[in-house]
């Protein structure tokens, strides 16, 4: 069985309904957050394994969000900025 130091992180990405603030973002800690045209949002980041992505889809469910896609899209770490920090919703964008 594999070691959490084996383990390669995916990239998810998490579509929810509605426009999610600069308080979402820092709910949830190093994932992005980039509102969408049409009300929803992307939620964006690293995961090590199913244990830690549950984790992370029962903290959403926590906070109210309705989920509407779970998609892995690469092995790595999230989008950065050109400032090296993770992209995130700018402050014109929230609801």
């Amino acid at each position: 069985m594999p070691t959490d130091s084996e383990h390669v992180p995916t990239l998810y990405t998490i579509e929810v309904c509605g426009r999610l603030t600069t308080l979402w973002d820092e709910r949830l800690e190093t994932w992005s957050v980039a509102a969408q045209p049409g009300g929803t949002s992307l939620i964006t980041g690293s995961v090590r394994d199913q244990t830690e992505l549950y984790g992370v889809l029962a903290a959403l469910r926590n906070m109210g969000l309705t989920l509407l896609r779970v998609e892995p899209t690469r092995h790595g770490t999230p989008n950065m900025d050109a400032s090296g920090e993770p992209q995130t919703i700018a402050e014109g964008d929230e609801s």
